[in-house]
């Protein structure tokens, strides 16, 4: 019997080993590659994507450039007399586009993926930046005099054609517009405010922004960028130091994660952050960020997602376009090898005879050297590892009820 169950095991560890490990899962990699060089405009300010078409817009001349072979080339098809920049762009779908710009806070509206364009709203003078945030039920523009002085906050609820002023709660008043969130539930509006020049303040929206009411401070750091995950995540920052805040609450209260030097724009591809601060492009998950490419431009201030493993940054400087994109890193080759494998040691089995009076603890030990080649091997697979464990377990039990034999003990 006892020379029944140590075959038995033995076999097993013999099995075991040359079992074909499960391979691992794949790493990411990231590129960064050079792809345009819009016109002789300095920034890239705003992108936006939608309907086969990628639209940039710039500065110093106000101008709206398209691609139609995702960001490869770029053709120049509006140019807006009287304004500074194109200082954010969005997509509403089926070939409909809103373009907002520094000067007099100009609202344009397209329907032929920038074909042609129609003014429907417009500040006055004086505004440097209008940001538009662009949902499938409302649209909202938030347009600003800079640091200080005029504010505006408008919605549209019937894709930019009209526009409305919402109330908005007591309370810091903002002056820099930023970003808009869609929650769901609920909107959110970032932005400076009078309170705190340098800090960036949220309102939120629970009616689609008809209301607004403050709920509170953004970290320490002037607002940049968001992107969201499964929480909110904002990167900005003074003094050429950038930091990544997380809000788990939304945006109720704040976490500080990590610093990078300069400012950019934040964005998610394949579940990971992809960041541009200054003139490089990290990787990261908030709190570690790896490097993956450093340009020769001053920063970058836009970026609009192509795909889930894909998107443009637009810089500034000479206005470049950089696509940064993440695959499954290829396979390495295997290494070569020799063309035959020697043929293994035979594990040799011990017989042991039929009486166990003369059975002892040292035969079963000399039973587990023979193996024990084997067993450092399997160690290493954490599914070898239990299996060993039980087959450890079940020698033991048999060893303990040999002791009790001898000792005259059933």
């Amino acid at each position: 019997m006892m020379k029944r169950s140590l075959l038995v095991l033995v076999l097993l560890l013999v099995a075991l080993a040359g079992w074909s490990q499960p391979a691992r899962a794949q790493n990411w990699c990231t590129t960064a590659v050079l792809t345009g060089q819009i016109g002789n405009q300095t920034v890239v300010r705003s992108l936006a994507s939608g309907s086969g078409a990628i639209l940039a817009g710039t500065g110093p001349n106000a101008q709206i450039w398209r691609s139609l072979d995702n960001g490869a080339s770029w053709t120049l098809i509006r140019s807006f007399d009287g304004q500074t920049d194109v200082w954010s762009l969005a997509s509403l779908g089926n070939g409909v586009f809103l373009a907002a710009t520094a000067g007099t806070g100009q609202i344009w509206r397209s329907t032929d993926n920038g074909g042609s364009w129609v003014l429907t709203f417009e500040y006055g003078a004086g505004i440097t930046h209008v940001d538009i945030g662009a949902f499938p039920d409302v649209v909202l523009a938030a347009g600003s005099t800079g640091s200080s002085g005029t504010f505006a906050l408008y919605r549209s609820v019937d894709a930019g054609l009209t526009w409305s002023a919402p109330s908005v709660s007591p309370g810091p008043v903002p002056v820099g517009s930023r970003a808009f969130f869609d929650l769901g539930d609920e909107l959110l509006f970032f932005s400076r405010a009078t309170a705190s020049l340098l800090t960036p303040h949220v309102w939120a929206s629970a009616d689609r922004g008809n209301t607004w009411l403050y709920r509170g401070l953004v970290g320490t750091a002037v607002l940049s960028t968001l992107a969201l995950s499964s929480d909110l995540y904002v990167y900005g920052g003074t003094s050429g130091t950038g930091q990544i805040w997380r809000s788990t609450d939304n945006g109720g209260s704040w976490t500080f994660l990590s610093s990078l030097a300069g400012t950019g724009r934040l964005g998610l591809l394949s579940n990971q952050f992809m960041l541009s601060a200054a003139a490089s492009f990290y990787r990261g998950d908030g709190v570690t960020w790896d490097l993956i490419h450093t340009t020769n431009q001053d920063s970058f201030q836009s970026f609009v997602q192509l795909d889930a493993n894909s998107g443009l940054f637009g810089s500034q400087g000479s206005a470049q376009i950089w696509r940064v994109s993440m695959a499954p890193c290829p396979t390495p080759s295997p290494t070569p090898g020799p063309t035959a494998t020697p043929a293994p040691t035979p594990i040799g089995i011990i017989e042991y005879p039929p009486d166990l009076d003369d059975q002892t603890f040292g035969d079963l030990t000399i039973g587990m050297y023979a193996v024990m080649d084997h067993v450092v091997e399997i160690s290493t697979h954490p599914t070898g590892l239990a299996i060993l464990s039980l087959i450890f377990l079940v020698m033991f039990f048999q060893a303990l009820r040999i002791f009790m034999i001898k000792r005259g003990k059933p």
